[in-house]
């Protein structure tokens, strides 16, 4: 299975020239965030699972967020 396939949501924001980033603070804390040119779509917290179970969360919430407009944010709250 390819990551396209596997992780389309995540695969369409790109194409559409939009970011993903996986970030680590001084604290050790890690996130994954996805945004377009003017939000930070989607942001969250990295919780100790696996990263393949953190993109499937971050995949789903893309599609949240292409699909309503909302936004999600784990890392202010």
């Amino acid at each position: 299975m390819s990551f396209d396939s596997e992780f389309k949501n995540i695969s369409e924001w790109v194409s559409l020239g939009n970011s993903v980033s996986i970030e680590t603070q001084y604290n050790g804390s890690c996130f994954v965030i996805a945004n377009d040119e003017s939000n930070m779509a989607v942001a969250l917290v990295h919780k100790g699972d696996s990263l393949h179970s953190t993109l499937r969360r971050l995949d789903k919430g893309i599609k949240s967020y292409l699909d309503s407009g909302k936004t999600i944010d784990e890392i202010n709250g």
